[in-house]
């Protein structure tokens, strides 16, 4: 079961989280000089993105931190992360004005100066949307209840999500553009695709304060784009690579770190969250 899981066909387009936007070239530039960004979070790597536009309107949000870039499909009041470490970074809310034209209607620069990235992945965010009334957050409550390390913490929500969270095979054939996973949804359906598996497992790692990263990109032992998981253990102080998708549908719990973790040199990261 294992090996034929590994080799899944994952048919998840890249398109599902990010927006196609032409290179700044492209763009108008037309910006508002008023604040358009909460950066009350900012020492946490958060910055919220709040700005008055219709509903109608398909605005769009990309920051951009040297070769860094990441677009977002604009919400009111959506949280982003700066995941590409310290320094400077470019916030711009881009408005459509046909075909592949943007212009730029609000530009800000934040600088993010936390030396230890480590507590981003902690942090709710557009992509790992968690908080405590969420079922998600109590079930990781539940599941650690006896936990006394972040080792303890991330085997036994591994654990759970592998025995009961089945892959969803025509869900990913159909999937949409700009999709979202809901970690709420995905463990009350108990079904999911790759990226659901990931949103599930870091929503509940970090709930329980064990930093998570969900990555995207592929795989040597799948085919098509894929997510995964990295997740930092305190006690060695070191990141490891977790995949439950590839792992999905095992009955024996592993009781190692060792066991759950897959070689780095076997995925090729595009984006994190």
């Amino acid at each position: 079961m294992y090996n034929s899981l590994k080799r899944l066909v994952i048919i998840i387009l890249a398109a599902v989280l990010f927006v196609s936007v032409p290179e700044t070239s492209s763009i108008a530039a037309a910006a508002e000089s008023d604040s358009f960004l909460d950066e009350s979070e900012l020492a946490n790597g958060i910055i919220t993105v709040d700005y008055p536009v219709k509903e109608s309107d398909a605005y769009v949000v990309r920051t951009i931190k040297e070769d860094s870039i990441y677009v977002y499909n604009y919400s009111d009041g959506i949280r982003i992360p700066l995941q590409g470490g310290k320094g400077t970074y470019k916030v711009q809310l881009l408005a459509p004005v046909g075909g592949q034209n943007y212009t730029l209607k609000a530009e800000q620069t934040v600088e993010y100066k936390n030396e230890d990235s480590k507590n981003l992945y902690l942090q709710s965010n557009i992509i790992v949307n968690w908080d405590s009334a969420k079922k998600t957050v109590k079930k990781a409550e539940e599941l650690t209840a006896d936990s006394t390390t972040d080792t303890e913490k991330v085997l036994a929500i591994y654990n759970y999500i592998v025995k009961n969270i089945k892959y969803d095979y025509k869900k990913a054939a159909t999937v949409q553009n700009l999709y979202f996973s809901n970690a709420d949804g995905t463990l009350e359906k108990k079904t999911g695709i790759c990226y659901d598996y990931s949103v599930l497992f870091a929503s509940m790692l970090r709930s329980v304060g064990v930093p998570a990263k969900v990555t995207m990109g592929t795989s040597k032992d799948i085919t098509g784009y894929h997510a995964w998981n990295q997740v930092y253990i305190k006690e060695t102080d070191k990141w490891i690579t977790v995949d439950t998708t590839a792992d999905a549908g095992q009955s024996i719990s592993k009781n190692t770190l060792s066991a759950i973790s897959k070689k780095i040199s076997r995925y090729s990261t595009e984006k994190q969250y």
